[in-house]
């Protein structure tokens, strides 16, 4: 009978059965019992320590993500002051306002025309000595002034 129940494609699931276990009340019956491995455990551990070092992580990042946006909006909100305080200072230290200020305070005004003067340098160097005011210096008072700083190193040495 086994070759013809072969034959169809089907099997014989009879063996497999625990005949003598089936016979048994449900209390009764033995149940097989699963062991728990180290490796089990720690496999299991392992995962729910990755688990909540992923949430751990993302809580961070949305922390963090949260920040660099306040703080940009803060960086906006001073360059927005600082241009704000440049036109103000611009207003208050123009160069109108400053040249007005130059005027008033201290009586400058732009130079005229006629205040310019020009210097030719592409001639010779050359200097011309007029006799008829005398000597640049006198020699009385240039040996006059040696000898006063010679006393002075003389008495400083003594």
């Amino acid at each position: 009978m086994d070759a013809v129940i072969r034959d169809r494609g089907e099997y014989e699931f009879s063996r497999f059965e625990d005949r003598e276990n089936l016979k048994k009340p449900l209390a009764k019956r033995s149940s097989k019992t699963k062991t728990i491995t180290l490796f089990g455990v720690f496999s299991y551990m392992l995962g729910i320590f990755l688990a909540f070092l992923m949430i751990f992580s993302y809580v961070r990042l949305t922390e963090t993500s949260d920040t660099t946006a306040k703080l940009k909006k803060e960086l906006n909100t001073l360059r927005e002051e600082v241009q704000s305080l440049n036109i103000e200072r611009n207003k208050l230290y123009g160069k109108e306002r400053i040249k007005s200020e130059a005027e008033a305070r201290f009586g400058m005004r732009k130079i005229e025309k006629s205040q310019i003067t020009y210097v030719n340098t592409s001639g010779d160097d050359r200097v011309e000595i007029n006799e008829s005011e005398g000597p640049l210096y006198d020699n009385s008072k240039l040996v006059a002034g040696i000898a006063r700083g010679f006393d002075a190193i003389v008495e400083y040495i003594n």
